[in-house]
């Protein structure tokens, strides 16, 4: 998203509304949603109805996704089935007993197919709930009562960890000025509790990085810094200072199993793509057999099934799927709809940017003996030596310049004396080297 955003509506949440004018002010289409709360919404015209009044208006529900504040989950039902799409989000239990509309009566709702955060993915991610983990920080801390204490836990979602230490502790956490504003805009409660005066006890920073270098710059020791481990392990460096703590605002492999089982969807999709299947990093990463040995081992400790698939086998029921998605979800129906909606599907070739032709100088003789060198006396195969012809068009190529054959190439008879005197001179320096090199030879 850039300030010159242009693509049609921006349906949110207030929160994420108020994010997103705090970075880009200029930005006008921007239509907040309340969280569990049904609307109707004119695929064609992209506006919202007060009711389902043709065969392109579909239901939409924003549910929160307990991620950063503002995060959601977007619901879909109506003419192409029902679609539930989860963004990046961490389950808990409430989004099961506090959710009539997804789950009523406890019993979840005909889901089609469920696009789901698989960040985690994976039996071997097991990293404790928020609770938890700000217990392991407060025993951290009393372990290490004497000293500053700094938090760096990252994007913002985490700070109801940082509000559980600052109750026990009875003091505030010193935040810089664009976190504390990024927290009065999402609306975070306690907002007593964070302070921008630099006077008290405790820092939170996103980035360790940033705070380390800080304070080991100022000459100071008697600090610890607290950090949450993406690899979701707990352990402590040998200097003493740095402690990390396993904590996601992603879903464990548990949580995420729990809630796929609780949905029995028809169809599962996978919202993250492991960088390692682009095609771009395959083409430049070196093969690690390390790494693939220890792939090799997890596959036979897991009988070659991955979480994914796991969940597939165990969490779907395609049985389930409707006639809805099954009539709409096919190639003539998506482009069908696509064309009324004004979206492209195929590249327009006219619009890609063309390199434009660069004016090369022309080659001096030098440049020209230069490369005959290397084609007929340094050559490892001087049976395959290029002809002049073949050496002009090449050099033509590479460089863009048509200029080339006035120098390799034989003139023709041509009325202008004086031009025609000039290029067979230079076609007579050239043969004679040549010449005189294969002589030596």
């Amino acid at each position: 998203m850039s300030p010159l955003w242009n693509y049609g509506k921006i349906y949110c949440s207030k929160i994420t509304k108020q994010f997103i004018l705090n970075k880009f002010p200029k930005i006008e289409r921007i239509v907040a949603l309340e969280f569990n709360h049904i609307y109707y919404l004119n695929v064609l015209s992209q506006e919202l109805t007060d009711k389902l009044d043709d065969e392109f208006t579909i239901e939409v529900v924003l549910f929160s996704a307990n991620h950063i504040p503002g995060s959601s989950m977007f619901l879909f039902r109506g003419y192409m089935g029902t679609i539930l799409h989860t963004g990046d989000f961490r389950f808990n239990r409430s989004m099961i007993t506090d959710n009539p509309i997804l789950f009523p009566n406890n019993e979840a709702i005909q889901i089609d197919e469920l696009i789901f955060d698989n960040t985690y993915c994976d039996p071997m991610f097991n990293f404790p709930t928020a609770d938890i983990v700000a217990q392991q920080m407060i025993n951290i801390i009393e372990n290490n009562i004497k000293k500053r204490v700094l938090i760096a836990m990252g994007a913002l979602g985490k700070e109801a960890i940082v509000m559980e230490i600052c109750k026990y502790f009875k003091t505030k956490i010193i935040v810089n000025q664009e976190k504390y504003n990024q927290l009065i805009a999402s609306s975070t409660k306690n907002i007593d509790l964070f302070t921008t005066d630099k006077k008290g006890n405790w820092y939170y920073r996103s980035h360790r990085e940033q705070i380390l270098q800080q304070y080991i710059e100022s000459g100071q020791q008697n600090f610890i810094c607290i950090n949450t481990d993406f690899l979701m392990q707990s352990h402590r460096d040998p200097d003493g200072i740095n402690y990390m703590v396993p904590y996601s605002l992603h879903s464990n492999y548990l949580e995420m199993r729990t809630f796929v089982n609780s949905i029995k969807p028809a169809i599962l999709k996978k919202l993250v793509i492991p960088y390692e299947n682009f095609a771009e990093y395959r083409r430049k990463v070196r093969i690690n057999p390390v790494k693939g040995f220890q792939g090799y081992l997890k596959r036979l400790k897991t009988n070659g099934e991955s979480g994914y698939s796991t969940l597939i086998r165990e969490c779907t029921d395609f049985t389930k799927i409707s006639k809805n998605y099954t009539n709409w979800m096919t190639e003539p129906k998506f482009r069908g709809l696509m064309e009324k909606l004004g979206v492209q599907l195929e590249p327009d070739r006219k619009n890609r940017k063309r390199k434009v032709d660069q004016v090369m100088p022309k080659p001096t003789i030098k440049q020209c003996i230069r490369e005959l060198e290397k084609q007929c006396i340094y050559s490892k195969k001087p049976e395959k030596v290029d002809s002049l012809d073949d050496i002009s068009n090449r050099l033509k190529a590479t460089n863009n310049n048509h200029y080339i054959t006035k120098f390799l190439k034989k003139p023709q008879q041509s009325q202008e004396v004086e031009r025609r005197d000039e290029d067979e001179e230079i076609f007579s320096i050239i043969q004679e080297y040549l010449h005189f090199h294969d002589d030596d030879a």
